[in-house]
Order: structure tokens, then C-alpha cells, then sequence
């Protein structure tokens, strides 16, 4: 199998995922923001789905790197100041000082003329062909004649910043009101859920993303709004997976038909 972990969703090759699980609820107090409160993430700072605190956004100063494929499989990582592959299944491998990036736009390669290895990877969302799970870089590895192609990069890095959503289980939202959602690396998620400021915590695994419990203050507002942001906060915590489709919208999917289709925020 492979793998594979650069810097940023931007820029280069960063990653970052975390934790949590649970069900929808107000919780108990005032109108204080949640996510203010007891906000300690789910992400264990072993796993390789949380990102490292010294990474930063550009591939010439990636401190790590993976990127994977099936069919055959194989596993490519950069980290330590090394390279290493594993294809074949486990069959073959080698391990090389990393070379210097070559940058061009969205395209950052490496090679190892020696080794007749040339890595490319290219910021584009792409799918895991065994999971599903999206990938913010396409990932190709031509190793003596021999082309491997996979995907690279955290999921995680999909889904940072903030996103409008722009539909709750296909009923749209209604005019001039906001659901917002906006997914930070230490695992949180937090936003307005039509009324009310909310967190919850994010737990996204090798096929997966759950999302919850969510906690949120407890205005109240005009009965529509109110019904709008219980069906947002229910259809949340039953997602299971995401995707990012090809209009760049993100879309949070799970059990019973649940739904959500959001757009990066400006």
C-alpha cells in the first residue's frame, strides 16, 4: 500500500485530520459561544491523519509526504529528509535523500534520475479508487518504466476554512438566513446553524468523516429558522463521508438521505 503526506492544500502538499463522535443537542448554559467552552479536539497527535506544527504551505519546504495507489499497491512517503517507495505490494522498494521540488503552478515534482524515479503530484481532488475518499493532490510515480498512479495529501486539507452552506437536505435554505461551517486542523468544526453559534467536534478516518455532538448557545428565533437549524444539526451528525464535486462545492452525505451541500465562504 501507499501513501502519501506534503504541505498545504493550496500551494503544496499539507495535511491535517482529527476527532469526535456523538449526537446533536443545545447545551446547557447561557448564549456564550460553545465553542469557547470545553473544545479539547479528538485528534490523537500520533496519527498520521493530525498535521505536524511546524508544517507550512509551500512543497520546497514539505517535511512530509504521502501519497498512495492500488493495483498494484504502493506506498510513497517523504519525510525526514528521505524519500522512500514501496510498490509491488511490498515486493520492491528503495529510499533516497529527497531531491529539490520543482514548482510549476499547480505541479510540484521530484526526481531521482539515478533511481530512474520521477514523482508528480498536481493540486486537483482526487478520489481514492478502493475508498472514495478525496485527496486534495493526484499523485503519479514513474519508476523504472513502470507509471504509478494514486493520490496524495490529507483529506483534511479539503475541508479547512469556511463554507456557506447553500442547501439542507435538498430543501435549499431559506432567503437571507446563514448556515455556516467551518472545519479548523485540531479536528473542531464551528459556525452559525441559522440562530445560533455551534461546535462540534470531527473525527475523519481512512473511509469516513463523522461529525459531533454538537453544542450550541440557545437564542431563540422565529419558528422557520429554528425548524431550519434542528434539520441542519441533525442531518450533520449523521454524515459519513464528503466530497468535493466539480464545482468545488463540498458535500456532506450520510444515512437516511442526509444531505449537505455548502460553498467555500467569498
Amino acid at each position: 500500500m501507499l501513501r502519501f503526506s506534503l504541505l498545504s492544500a493550496g500551494c503544496a502538499l499539507f495535511l491535517a485530520a482529527c476527532g469526535g463522535s456523538g449526537e446533536t443537542g443545545h447545551a446547557p448554559g447561557n448564549d456564550a459561544d460553545p465553542a469557547a467552552g470545553d473544545a479539547a479536539a479528538s485528534c490523537d497527535a500520533a496519527s498520521e491523519d493530525c498535521p505536524a506544527p511546524d508544517e507550512t504551505d509551500s512543497p520546497a519546504s514539505a517535511q512530509r509526504f504521502e501519497a498512495r495507489g492500488n493495483e498494484p499497491g504502493w506506498l510513497l512517503k517523504i519525510e525526514g529528509g528521505e524519500l522512500s517507495l514501496v510498490w509491488n505490494y511490498g515486493e520492491d522498494e528503495l529510499s533516497a535523500p529527497v531531491p529539490a521540488p520543482q514548482k510549476d503552478g499547480a505541479v510540484t515534482r521530484y526526481a531521482l534520475p539515478d533511481e530512474n524515479l520521477t514523482v508528480t503530484a498536481r493540486e486537483e481532488v482526487c478520489n481514492d479508487d478502493a475508498t472514495g475518499m478525496p485527496h486534495p493532490f493526484r499523485v503519479s510515480v514513474d519508476i523504472r518504466g513502470e507509471t504509478l498512479k494514486g493520490c496524495g495529501g490529507k483529506p483534511a486539507a479539503l475541508l479547512s476554512g469556511e463554507w456557506m452552506v447553500e442547501d439542507i437536505g435538498g430543501g435549499g435554505v431559506i432567503d437571507n438566513s446563514h448556515v455556516t461551517l467551518s472545519f479548523s486542523a485540531d479536528g473542531r468544526l464551528a459556525g452559525l446553524g441559522t440562530c445560533n453559534n455551534y461546535s462540534a467536534a470531527y473525527t475523519l478516518g481512512p473511509e469516513g468523516l463523522s461529525i459531533g455532538p454538537v453544542a450550541a448557545t440557545k437564542k431563540a428565533c422565529p419558528p422557520a429558522l429554528m425548524t431550519q437549524e434542528q434539520k441542519f444539526f441533525q442531518m450533520l451528525t449523521k454524515t459519513q463521508r464528503f466530497q468535493i464535486d466539480e464545482t468545488g462545492a463540498l458535500i456532506l452525505s450520510g444515512g437516511g438521505g442526509a444531505r449537505l451541500l455548502a460553498r467555500r465562504a467569498g
